[in-house]
């Protein structure tokens, strides 16, 4: 067995947080910006890339983890679509947006007015969303200024619909093409200071790498990491059968493109910075860049394209950050998606939350990053319709940036612990052994603290 690699391990960001309203590193060939802007604020979020398929990244490498701080330890309170995106919307975890699956309807579960678009907009941000909303192309979206929202077909790479808030489009370019040219017209004309979350649907399925990338990464040969023995396992992974070399072969050219969408998004990134560079904007705009889950890809035998499920291909995403003042470097401590999104939002804007925010922001993590060392991310998967999980009862867990406990709602309870220090694949389950009695104790404790907050 190939074992899974692992991103951006080891080191800490060495850096300040930031400097709000002061405009930092301009070069002599720059604008010339106006003094003391507020910041504005950008944030990406993919659509099932997995943290592992960063490096094939070129643009978001070179602008974004090497000019920015990646934070080693990320990961979703719930890795699915819905939840996902309800939690960056609300700031909160699952169990108070009551998204839990993708047939929860965010506009039944939560009221709308209250969102991170609405008080980015209170505080005087021109806002801006441009890309996929919610699944089902749910169009009562307010707070937004600026509205390019793929309605009907969303996933489409052809044939797509958009919403702009008054009527709708079906524009006949390629969606990455498309959904560029609507960021770089934004970047232009938004006044400052300016909000853009940006949601391409790469690289979800169904698979159509945009143009002048369909042959890239050709020769990719993904790692096999199918488990053999999953004696450790619940019953539910022990029932499903051995992954096979079928299976295997469709997943490592599904995988080759996944990473071919992934590069017309890159593209978009090197133009996004450079339309940012243009208006002398860029070094005061905070960058963010996350995804809304991951997907399987055999690991544990769960099957191509899987989700909602606590292991890291599913629960564990890339999350960066560039930002004036914001030295370069690498956080290992646990950082929480989507939620510590929203507070950093919050926290650039100075803007003024009417819910209870459950994050916190990623700068104030990587400028104190000893602070959080401790610090334990909730799991809390309670998706009855099942979905994609297939006999995976709810459960809840939490995350450290080197232990991971998930709790099933089983009678007795089911329980997996792992090491991630010394077993990164999650292939060992040690909830039984002696050796980690008391670690387990601890994180039980901590579990039930986080579910009664």
């Amino acid at each position: 067995m190939i074992t899974r690699r692992f991103l951006l391990q080891g080191g800490t960001a060495a850096g300040a947080a930031l400097a709000l309203g002061k405009v930092a590193g301009c070069s002599k060939d720059d604008p010339e910006p106006p003094p003391n802007r507020r910041p504005n604020v950008i944030v990406v979020l993919a659509d099932d890339m997995r943290y592992d398929e960063l490096p094939f990244l070129p643009n978001v490498t070179s602008l974004l983890v090497d000019e920015g701080v990646s934070f080693s330890a990320a990961r979703h309170n719930i890795s699915l679509c819905s939840p996902a995106r309800a939690g960056f919307l609300t700031g909160q975890y699952s169990m108070r947006h009551q998204v839990r699956s993708q047939t929860d309807a965010f506009a039944a579960a939560s009221n709308q007015h209250k969102t991170v678009a609405v008080w980015m907009q209170d505080a005087g941000y021109t806002t801006g969303l441009i890309g996929k909303y919610f699944t089902g192309g749910n169009r009562f979206a307010p707070g937004w200024d600026t509205k390019r929202q793929l309605a009907e077909n969303p996933q489409n790479q052809r044939g797509f619909t958009v919403w702009d808030g008054a009527r709708e489009t079906t524009p006949s370019v390629d969606q990455t093409r498309y959904l560029s040219d609507e960021v770089t017209l934004f970047l232009e004309s938004a006044p400052e200071p300016f909000f853009l979350w940006f949601t391409p649907t790469a690289n979800h399925w169904p698979i159509e790498p945009p143009p002048g990338h369909e042959d890239d990464v050709a020769s990719l040969e993904w790692p096999d990491d199918s488990e053999e023995d999953v004696s450790d396992k619940p019953p539910w992974i022990q029932s499903l059968p051995p992954v096979g070399e079928e299976h295997l072969h469709m997943a490592r050219a599904y995988q080759r493109g996944r990473v071919r969408e992934l590069l017309g998004l890159d593209d978009t990134i090197g133009s996004m910075v450079q339309a940012l560079k243009d208006r002398g904007s860029l070094d005061n705009t905070v960058v963010m860049f996350s995804s809304d889950n991951g997907v399987f890809a055999g690991e544990h035998r769960l099957p191509l394209l899987s989700k909602n499920m606590p292991y890291d291909p599913s629960v564990r995403v890339p999350c960066l950050i560039r930002a004036p003042g914001l030295a370069a470097g690498v956080v290992t401590q646990p950082a929480h998606m989507a939620i510590d999104l929203t507070a950093t939002c919050v926290a650039v804007a100075d803007a003024h939350p009417d819910l209870e925010l459950d994050g916190t922001s990623l700068l104030e993590i990587a400028g104190n990053p000893s602070r959080y060392d401790e610090r334990g991310l909730l799991y809390d998967r309670d998706d009855r319709d099942n979905g994609t999980a297939f006999d995976c009862p709810p459960a809840a867990g939490v995350f450290t940036a080197t232990r991971k406990l998930i709790r099933y709602e089983t009678t007795p309870p089911t329980f997996e612990l792992y090491d991630l220090e010394h077993d990164p694949d999650e292939l060992t389950n040690v909830a039984d052994d002696p050796t980690y009695t008391s670690q387990r104790t601890a994180l039980e404790a901590e579990l039930d603290g986080l579910l009664s907050s």
